[in-house]
């Protein structure tokens, strides 16, 4: 094992140490280790599956007691359906709204006419009623290419959560340029269902939490080792001015979006 690929580890392990320990997720790591089968480690049955459905179904079971079987299939159905001539965008807003508002399925009513109900996918109200999976290191197949991800996060089964990690030498920027741009071309269903990022290396991760905490730049610079607070200042002004630009470029889409 090189060293930078162990390096890289150590910084994916903490990140999904500290999601176990402080935040009660479960965490797996599955590079070489998952079993693929509706019995094996997930319950995929190719690692093109990015829909856990093993936890989807259970989900669906506990959160609304009077679905049936045909409705639970027919709410998977629902939710995995998609145009082909949607953009990723669009395809990732039609899941964010069945997601938050539930995925419509058909009931039958006593006089034989039927209706539509809403199954609820995630309890918002009581989040301990939801199954939290931090995966690490999970393989996905795309159309014709192989990627093996950092962390996905899933809730109840859904992969809401994409943790992109780099070393404490290697700039966070190419988190985004290197790995989540690339992988929204390879790897596109990946985030259908995405709701959060993370992009992220120790140091960045480190600054942040100390100025969160109260720190002051001299402190961080003592604590971080860097020789004055003048390089932490600069640091957090990059921090800054991309997390500025990123929120630029996300306004811009919508503007685009509501022009069309």
């Amino acid at each position: 094992m090189s060293y930078d690929y162990s390096e890289n580890i150590l910084v994916q392990e903490s990140a999904g140490n500290l999601l176990r320990d402080e935040l009660g997720w479960d965490a797996k790591f599955a590079y070489n280790t998952e079993v693929l089968g509706d019995n094996g480690t997930f319950g995929r049955k190719s690692y093109k599956e990015i829909l856990l459905v093993r936890y989807f179904r259970a989900a669906l079971k506990k959160l609304n007691l009077w679905i049936t079987v045909d409705q639970l299939l027919e709410a998977q159905a629902v939710l995995e359906k998609r145009l082909s001539t949607s953009s990723l965008l669009q395809i990732n807003e039609e899941k964010y709204f069945l997601i938050r508002d539930g995925i419509p399925v058909t009931v039958k009513r006593p006089d034989g006419k039927t209706k539509t109900k809403k199954a609820a996918v995630i309890d918002f109200l009581h989040p301990e009623n939801n199954y939290f999976l931090a995966v690490k290191e999970l393989k996905i197949h795309g159309d014709l290419y192989r990627r093996r991800t950092d962390i996905v996060g899933f809730v109840n089964g859904l992969p809401l959560l994409f943790v992109e990690l780099k070393k404490n030498t290697v700039d966070v920027q190419n988190a985004y340029d290197d790995n989540y741009t690339e992988y929204q071309d390879t790897i596109p269903h990946l985030f259908y269902y995405n709701a959060f990022l993370m992009l992220s290396n120790g140091t960045d991760r480190e600054i942040y939490y100390m100025r969160e905490k109260g720190y002051t730049h001299a402190e961080i610079a003592e604590r971080l080792g860097y020789k004055t607070h003048s390089a932490v200042t600069k640091r957090l002004k990059v921090m800054r001015e991309k997390y500025d630009e990123f929120c630029g470029n996300v306004e811009a889409m919508q503007k685009e979006k509501q022009k069309k």
